[in-house]
């Protein structure tokens, strides 16, 4: 599973829409449509506020950022 998939799953499970997990997280909603559309993936500065959002392991998140995307977005 790809992070877009990934982020878009744990929205769903806690029935948010994009623009309340804005809210919750401070992470601008055009932000995380990008992600859920793999156009860009997230900087590490949001993984620890996204793993506290959903409570979930730091490496959980990490192991569904295609790297190879992240290379690309540095250019």
């Amino acid at each position: 599973m790809g992070f877009g998939e990934w982020i878009k799953q744990k929205r769903s499970e806690n029935d948010w829409t994009q623009m309340q997990l804005s809210q919750i997280t401070g992470i601008p909603q055009t932000t995380i449509s990008n992600w859920e559309r793999y156009k860009t993936n997230p900087s590490l500065k949001h993984l620890p506020c996204l793993a506290k959002t959903f409570s979930v392991d730091f490496s959980e998140i990490v192991s569904c950022i295609d790297l190879r995307q992240s290379q690309r977005d540095i250019k």
